[in-house]
């Protein structure tokens, strides 16, 4: 037994070790950015701003590509051995009709996203601060090109392969449901989002069932689906409409995702039962991968992050 609560706590600190890099590999990316920025913009026109170079970084998405280009060096060098299984050999036929139904759970996430807005817009405010801003920067569209690619492409596919692709499978062995939803909690730590976070956190619930079921390929399809389709081009198409219609069509097509992801819940209802009851976690798991230092640490910061980012009224 001693062998296998080690293990436990040796692969959450390889997960924790992932998770962390890739969100330093976020920090990183952006100064990289903004120093050769300052350089050229200096070099060009003699302007050596950091104020400007700030705000500048904040529009562009070459920071966040720049830093996806380090991810998957990273992710490369320690798949090297064993490389992420995008297909399952074993996995069931991935048909229309089952896309759309894991499409369809996957999207009840939309209308969760907002009522903890809602709620936690009110909570907030009785403490004297808003977070309208973080729901603002989670909800917003692209405000550019290459934002749009980072944001629609290429961050679903490094976050797949990061989260899905090697966090889960040093957890898998500890127990499917422990994986999908160990590795769905760091996720949306991730994040660094007081409201995205939690959303975050529940369609990587999904996704890790996907991935685990059909192969990484479908989690990164359906991620670039939410985060395409739903987010950059719906933005783009409602943009000539007023505040009121879009939200209005946003939470129209929330609502009846929501609506459809339930019924698709009910029926499997059996199904889900018996997958939880097949896949449980062993008694005493999430104690000993949880009651451990680098885990409240990494947590600790993380949540110290979110809250220290709130704004006042």
């Amino acid at each position: 037994m001693k062998e296998k609560h080690l293990s436990v706590r040796e692969n959450m600190v390889r997960s924790i070790g992932v998770a962390f890099a890739y969100s330093a590999m976020m920090f990183i990316g952006v100064f990289i950015y903004m120093i050769l920025y300052l350089l050229v913009r200096a070099w060009l026109i003699g302007d050596f701003s950091v104020d400007q170079a700030t705000t500048d970084t904040m529009e562009t998405g070459w920071p966040y590509l720049i830093a996806c280009g380090l991810s998957f060096l990273l992710l490369t060098y320690l798949h090297r051995k064993q490389p992420i299984v995008w297909k399952r050999a074993d996995a069931p036929q991935m048909t229309g009709k089952r896309f759309g139904q894991l499409l369809a759970v996957f999207m009840m996430g939309q209308l969760v996203f907002t009522a903890l807005a809602n709620l936690g817009e009110s909570l907030a405010n009785v403490l004297g601060y808003t977070i309208l801003p973080e729901v603002e920067m989670a909800s917003a569209g692209s405000p550019s090109l290459s934002m749009f690619f980072y944001a629609s492409f290429v961050g679903p596919i490094l976050e797949e392969m990061a989260f899905r692709g090697t966090i889960m499978p040093y957890l898998v062995k500890h127990g499917r449901l422990f994986a999908i939803t160990i590795s769905a909690f760091f996720f949306g730590l991730m994040h660094l989002n007081i409201i995205q976070s939690p959303f975050a956190f529940l369609i990587g619930l999904v996704l890790g069932y996907v991935s685990l079921t059909y192969g990484l390929f479908w989690a990164v399809v359906l991620h670039i689906v939410n985060n395409f389709v739903f987010g950059d081009l719906l933005f783009q198409l409602l943009s000539p409409f007023s505040p009121a219609v879009q939200d209005g069509v946003n939470q129209a097509i929330s609502v009846v995702f929501f609506i459809l992801g339930a019924w698709v819940l009910y029926q499997h209802r059996e199904a889900i039962k018996d997958y939880l009851q097949t896949y449980r976690t062993a008694p005493g798991t999430y104690r000993r991968a949880l009651d451990y230092w680098p885990f409240i640490l990494y947590t600790a910061l993380a949540l110290f992050q979110m809250i220290t980012s709130l704004q006042q009224i």
